[in-house]
């Protein structure tokens, strides 16, 4: 039996934690592979400010006006906003070692002593969430050193605060860096990095990426278990990066213009014309191969006409004997729930339209596969904390269950996948936090029947942490050229469907997976799209979902 790696926390027990701080100590001390052997403390006086000197503190030494912008941005975002909790017992029955730093500027030095005190420690990793920039021996005091995360692409954004800079700049995604710290401010080498689509407020975005990057913590402890090499890569110079630092009056003040009037006005218009959504409308298009090129202009394909209340997407292409079907998600815009239905595909036109599968519950995403002599499909039931595989009864209107897997856990757009060497595999997008962020993490199992009961997780979950690419988009399928393609969405902003990825396969096992991105298909903004998010093909076609704009 493998030994858990050993964690040291630079941390203060004694203050109040952030729910993502909770979540990540807590998902360490309850894995299999990793211990938390101690607290590495440095004991404070408390101080005991008069409310007449913390009046004077805020209003007299700091700006007055940026302290009231400030106020006025978490009022508004507080449901965004990340609470802060008193959490007694949880690092119960762990050693806390006392350390003392001596400060100078905005460095902190330990004594030899103090040193040699962590390194009898023998600890794999020292995770740092307070200090300031550590400085000296401390630094190679854990086999694979201290580990810090920076809330933002270090290659791009250094310094304070999280979140902010890519809402203000309206960037499209935001990084989260996790590094080996050295000497350098948010300069230490990279570990690893997480991008996700950027959301709307500032609050909302510093909040859900602290969320997510838990996730990569955990990755990478793993992989030391698993006595996978860690790749530490420098950072970029300094001459290349911009540090910024908290934002000033007149950005705070931008913030809000650019902000708040937009996001009343958009509620506003849904609020006085629901009709709208009916007049927004994924459809289901079809395609010529050759014109792969012209997805962003929308030419020559075909829009298959369905009902004015229905949104038809996820459309998925199966041949049964002579015949050619799309199954699809028939989401019913009046009980706002999906369904899976069926069509046969008949000279350019989807007829026989029948539901498969209808419950009380949202269905789409309907992976349906051959395996053996049966007929499955995996659609997504993430409203039910579990993973659903139907077996047809009779194709290609009966299905019943055939099996749970993923108890208590929310998946979507799970493929089945079987390689040419005859290995099978489940691709699928998995949620871990309170966001159901099912776009930003990619996970793969390798099944090891035929009947779903052995499923083994690959090393390297998830095999990508990044919004651009990680979410499926349709069946993988082997070119004309033989690679292992695999479409995926890109989802970047807070643009659901904002286009699609596909990516050439090159390594797929059980201990490595990678990917590049061949295509990159997004909407023209000039067209009337505004969404894309699917794509399989068969037949010599190619069938797409879009999101019309009328």
């Amino acid at each position: 039996m493998k030994k858990k790696i050993k964690i040291g926390l630079l941390i203060n027990p004694n203050r109040k934690f952030y729910e993502w701080e909770i979540n990540l100590i807590n998902s360490i001390k309850k894995s299999n592979y990793c211990q938390i052997k101690a607290i590495l403390h440095e004991p404070k006086p408390n101080k005991n400010e008069s409310n007449l000197k913390k009046f004077f503190n805020v209003f007299f030494k700091k700006n007055i006006f940026n302290s009231f912008l400030h106020f006025l941005i978490k009022l508004v975002e507080n449901k965004f906003s990340s609470n802060l909790y008193t959490k007694d017992n949880l690092f119960k029955h762990i050693r806390t070692v006392k350390i003392y730093s001596k400060r100078r500027g905005y460095n902190d030095y330990f004594n030899s002593k103090d040193v040699t005190k962590i390194k009898k420690l023998k600890l794999d990793v020292i995770l740092r969430r307070d200090f300031r920039i550590l400085k000296g021996d401390i630094l190679n005091s854990a086999k694979y050193g201290i580990w810090s995360l920076h809330h933002g692409d270090n290659d791009f954004i250094r310094g304070i605060p999280p979140g902010f800079w890519e809402t203000f700049y309206n960037l499209p995604i935001t990084g989260v860096t996790l590094q080996k710290i050295n000497e350098i401010l948010d300069g230490g080498h990279v570990i690893d990095k997480g991008y996700y689509g950027t959301k709307f407020f500032w609050k909302h975005n510093e909040s859900f990426i602290k969320e997510k990057s838990v996730q990569i913590v955990l990755k990478n402890l793993k992989k030391i278990y698993n006595k996978k090499n860690i790749k530490f890569k420098k950072s970029k110079s300094t001459l290349n990066t911009k540090y910024y630092s908290n934002p000033k009056l007149y950005h705070l003040f931008f913030y809000i213009i650019k902000k708040y009037p937009y996001f009343i006005l958009k509620k506003f218009i849904r609020l006085l014309f629901p009709i709208n959504l009916f007049f927004n409308k994924w459809k289901i298009c079809e395609i010529k191969n050759s014109n792969l090129k012209n997805f962003e202009n929308n030419i020559n394909s075909i829009i298959f006409a369905s009902p004015f209340y229905q949104y038809w997407a996820d459309p998925f292409y199966f041949r049964n004997g002579q015949k050619d079907y799309l199954f699809f998600e028939n989401y019913n815009l009046l009980n706002m729930r999906g369904k899976i239905s069926c069509a046969q595909i008949f000279q350019g036109n989807l007829t026989n339209v029948v539901d498969v599968i209808k419950k009380d519950y949202h269905l789409s995403y309907p992976n349906i596969f051959r395996l053996g002599k049966k007929i499955f499909m995996i659609p997504e039931t993430a409203e039910k904390k579990r993973v659903e595989i139907w077996t047809c009864v009779k194709f290609p209107e009966k299905w019943k269950l055939f099996k749970t897997i993923f108890k208590n856990e929310s998946w979507v757009d799970i493929n089945f996948f079987k390689d040419k060497k005859g290995n099978k595999w489940l691709f699928g997008n998995k949620s871990n936090d309170k966001y159901l962020d099912h776009n930003s993490e990619l996970y793969i199992y390798k099944v090891q029947d035929n009947n779903f009961n052995q499923l083994v997780p690959h090393i390297k979950n998830p095999v990508i942490i990044d919004s651009r690419t990680a979410r499926n988009a349709g069946k993988m399928f082997y070119n004309d050229k033989s690679e292992l393609i695999r479409p995926s969405q890109i989802n970047i902003f807070e643009k659901y469907g904002y286009g699609l990825s596909l990516n050439k396969v090159s390594k797929l096992t059980i201990n490595d997976y990678q990917e590049t991105q061949i295509k990159k298909i997004t909407i023209n903004k000039n067209s009337r799209l505004s969404g894309i998010h699917h794509y399989a093909q068969g037949n010599g076609k190619i069938y797409i979902d879009k999101l019309f704009k009328f």
